[in-house]
């Protein structure tokens, strides 16, 4: 019961998300092939509802997983939404034998998620998947068709200890070199009390 009333309120928070980004969409329509900023594009603005969206759309995504609802998205699975892109990162980008990212061309194939929440245009998860396919994307990897798999803790081990960016096995010795100057670049001193 508390989950469902959860995935009512998130549902709540992706309208509100979908809103900001419609918003800053109509006071001036992106390159949406691109994505790359163009004179007059409100960056900030976009970027931080991108934002909004993509955490709401992920909650959404994982509650919907976690309730074992995710057969909604067979009917509505709206796309994420990527940030804006400097002309000059993505000039960088290409001289460097890059591109756009391959999210960018499965976000252009895709309605917009404020048509598909208001039920003016279809994207049921086959139709994310088909343009996942054609652009090289793992829908469910790529968080396009499920939840982003949740991260693992990884097994403790112990890391040398640094003075200076320089590894040192022993951490006593590390913090006799490191009260002493030792690889800091300034002139030597006399080491820590212990150790005279």
């Amino acid at each position: 019961q508390d989950l469902t009333q959860l995935l009512v309120r998130w549902n709540g928070f992706l309208r509100q998300a979908a809103g900001l980004l419609e918003d800053a969409w109509n006071r001036h329509p992106l390159e949406r092939d691109t994505m790359i900023v163009r004179r007059g594009d409100d960056s900030s603005t976009w970027n931080q509802a991108a934002q909004a969206w993509n955490t709401a759309r992920a909650h959404w995504f994982a509650l919907l997983t976690e309730l074992g609802q995710d057969e909604i998205l067979d009917r509505i699975c709206p796309g994420k939404v990527p940030r804006l892109m400097a002309a000059d990162v993505a000039y960088w980008h290409r001289m460097s034998g890059g591109g756009l990212h391959p999210d960018t061309y499965v976000w252009a194939d895709l309605p917009l998620p404020w048509e598909v929440l208001r039920g003016e245009k279809d994207c049921p998860r086959s139709l994310v998947e088909a343009a996942c396919v054609r652009h090289r994307v793992n829908p469910i990897a790529g968080a396009w068709t499920a939840p982003r798999p949740a991260a693992e803790a990884v097994a403790f081990r112990r890391t040398p200890e640094l003075v200076h960016g320089v590894a040192v096995a022993d951490p006593l010795m590390a913090s006799a070199l490191r009260s002493a100057g030792v690889f800091s670049g300034k002139g030597k001193r006399v080491a820590a009390q212990e150790w005279t």
